[in-house]
């Protein structure tokens, strides 16, 4: 499968570096895509380590990189959450002389999960042991500490365009109309879009958010769909929702009918009031309620236009 990683500035910077012989002490990578992210400090340790040398001794390192075998790169947390033994072991690792490389290398991935962690480290950033490289994941930045990021070279990796994700994905991922409803519904993360491809639920989802936007018009049609949506996850279902709406003022051929039935004004509404419903799902709102006013908003917005149309 190909990275999307590779066409990033993140990337490039990293590229740029090795081959000019001044990598950086310590790099922070940021990223939303947390299903993604230790995936993409892999590719990015094997271009530290190796660069873009296809020397066998190169293609060697790479492969014990990928199955996070190398003596001289060390991938953290190991087990499932970064502690602070394991910022005493990078500290004691650091001054030890590689064996096989010229640099040692430490990789951690959601590097933001403890401040304690952060804070262990803060010496090692600031005087550095030679040759000692760190490179930092974090899929929340605003948790890692000023003092880190001030020692460090930020980059980040953005979301990918549509285009971007079905060229990583459809050599792994044969069936073209259910890769891009999932690529349509990952928000531009590649985590997201295996996710949903590679659920039995995601044709079932879209096609009921299209069938909702479409006839859902009275309360009895609340009740009826507020029974279906319950067996999908609420944010999948925004997430879905906001999809089918990008894509009627979008202008798709498929939707052409509602177009011309409802002012774009409506879907605007719509997606706004699903943007706000979102945050009260991530402040842990309740699932039903939550589905309940989604449904109403629909209904409200569609019912507004039919007002003012009179």
């Amino acid at each position: 499968m190909f990275n999307p990683i590779t066409s990033t500035s993140a990337y490039k910077i990293i590229k740029a570096d090795k081959e000019s012989g001044s990598l950086s002490h310590a790099y922070l990578v940021t990223c939303s895509d947390d299903v993604m992210l230790e995936s993409y400090l892999i590719e990015l340790s094997k271009l530290i380590v190796c660069g873009e040398d296809t020397s066998a001794e190169s293609v060697r390192a790479a492969g014990l990189i990928e199955k996070k075998m190398h003596p001289d790169v060390g991938f953290y947390p190991k087990e499932k959450k970064l502690s602070v033994a394991n910022a005493d072991e990078i500290i004691a690792q650091s001054v030890v002389k590689p064996l096989e490389l010229n640099m040692r290398l430490f990789v951690m991935n959601k590097f933001e999960e403890l401040a304690q962690y952060q804070n262990k480290l803060l010496k090692t950033l600031e005087e550095p042991p030679k040759n000692v490289v760190l490179l930092m994941g974090s899929v929340n930045d605003s948790a890692v500490l000023s003092t880190v990021k001030s020692r460090s070279k930020i980059l980040s990796v953005p979301l990918f365009s549509e285009r971007q994700l079905i060229e990583a994905l459809k050599g792994e991922y044969t069936d073209r109309e259910k890769l891009s409803v999932a690529v349509a519904l990952s928000g531009g993360r590649l985590g997201q879009a295996k996710r949903f491809y590679e659920s039995d639920m995601t044709i079932r989802l879209y096609n009921t958010c299209v069938d909702l936007i479409d006839k859902m018009n009275k309360a009895q049609d609340v009740l009826r769909y507020a029974a279906i949506l319950k067996n999908f996850d609420i944010k999948d279902v925004i997430s879905a929702l906001k999809v089918v709406c990008g894509k009627i003022l979008g202008g798709e051929k498929q939707f052409e009918p509602l177009a011309v039935r409802y002012r774009p004004a409506v879907f605007i509404a719509v997606v706004e009031r699903l943007g706000k419903l979102e945050k009260t799902v991530n402040f842990n709102g309740n699932a039903t309620m939550v589905i309940d006013r989604l449904l109403f908003a629909v209904m409200e917005e569609k019912s507004r236009w039919q007002r003012l149309s009179v």
